[in-house]
């Protein structure tokens, strides 16, 4: 049997470990339950490839100045990591793992973000490319390190993966046009 069970959530396709609530569900629970607490826009910076290697956490992110400052707004129970760069909020009380990455640089904010938005694009569109790159993550490659192997790309990994143009025309070729 599968150990996977996929369906649609607000219109985009989730995977996730069968009896497992996906990335996007949790992150919607927890963007309900208290991202509209938090002075900014909370967005979902998961990235591809979920559960390749286990149960994957839920990552979101916020751009804030004084990132320190949420802490009023988590609920009872979270931990937080804080460097001069961010701080990184754990946030108990969800099937999996929810981190919230808050900083004060908007473009660091958004990486994951960016990130997302090109694996997932790849993901849909490519989905034999995905299997590839979901058995390099499952031996214990990082999601953009495995995209870039089956990408055949030479650069920087996570800048790479940032350019959503560059990765889909490399998926492209690398698939013979077959998607």
């Amino acid at each position: 049997m599968n150990p996977f069970h996929i369906g649609v959530v607000d219109g985009m396709a989730k995977i996730a470990l069968r009896g497992l609530a996906s990335q996007e569900e949790i992150f919607s629970q927890a963007s309900q339950k208290f991202g509209g607490n938090l002075p900014k826009r909370v967005r979902h910076g998961s990235g591809g490839l979920a559960d390749a290697r286990g149960t994957s956490d839920v990552d979101m992110t916020v751009h804030s100045l004084r990132p320190e400052s949420l802490a009023k707004h988590m609920p009872e129970g979270t931990t937080s990591d804080t460097t001069p760069e961010r701080t990184i909020y754990s946030v108990p009380g969800y099937e999996r793992q929810v981190n919230l990455w808050a900083g004060p640089k908007r473009s660091r904010a958004m990486r994951s973000v960016r990130h997302r938005e090109v694996h997932l694009a790849l993901e849909r569109t490519y989905p034999h490319l995905a299997t590839e790159a979901r058995k390099l993550k499952a031996q214990g490659m990082p999601t953009e390190r495995a995209w870039h192997k089956v990408l055949q790309l030479h650069g920087d990994p996570y800048e790479d993966l940032m350019n959503m143009e560059m990765s889909m025309a490399a998926a492209k070729r690398v698939s013979g046009g077959r998607r």
